[in-house]
């Protein structure tokens, strides 16, 4: 048996994850491996296990619904390619309208009113059966191409043990 863990991820293109590592001057370093001089030679490390997801799903946010069919026609594609199990992916029929109505003019002519409209569209992406190097390795390629004007939520659901003092002992 496995609990699940939900966490979630939230990236927009108007905030994108910067992913190499910066200094503080602002300029971008390679990341270079620690130098074992602490460390004795002989004591070998133990591999970190991969957690396993069970599924993963992706929220996207847009105000193109073209622009959203094709980068989700991107992700799948590349979903695919890493033998990723592709779930339901589906949009809503409606968009939500958000509208105001403002005075043309600052101060007077209260009788004229211009209109604005925004319609926000939403997609959804499942996806099943993770490790956890294959959705990291997933989700930084996708969000390093997610088109402008559309916004990310990743949430992920994680599998683990029962811990032992929750276990029922067989007696």
């Amino acid at each position: 048996m496995f609990l699940l863990q939900k966490s979630r991820i939230a990236v927009s293109s108007f905030s994108r994850i910067v992913l190499p590592y910066q200094n503080s001057f602002g300029f971008s370093s390679e990341l270079q491996p620690r130098s074992n001089e602490n460390k004795p030679e002989n004591v070998e490390e133990a591999p970190e296990k991969d957690r396993l997801y069970s599924h993963l799903e992706i929220e996207l946010k847009g105000i193109e619904p073209e622009v959203m069919k094709s980068y989700v026609w991107f992700a799948k594609t590349a979903a695919k390619h890493l033998d990723i199990e592709v779930g339901k992916c589906y949009a809503p029929k409606k968009s939500t309208r958000t509208r105001w109505s403002i005075l043309k003019s600052i101060h007077v002519h209260a009788k004229h009113h211009a209109q604005y409209e925004v319609r926000t569209y939403y997609y959804f992406l499942n996806f099943h059966n993770l490790t956890q190097s294959t959705l990291e390795t997933y989700l930084e390629y996708i969000q390093r191409n997610l088109p402008e004007g559309t916004g990310m939520k990743a949430t992920k659901v994680e599998l683990q043990a029962i811990p032992e003092h929750i276990k029922v002992n067989p007696s």
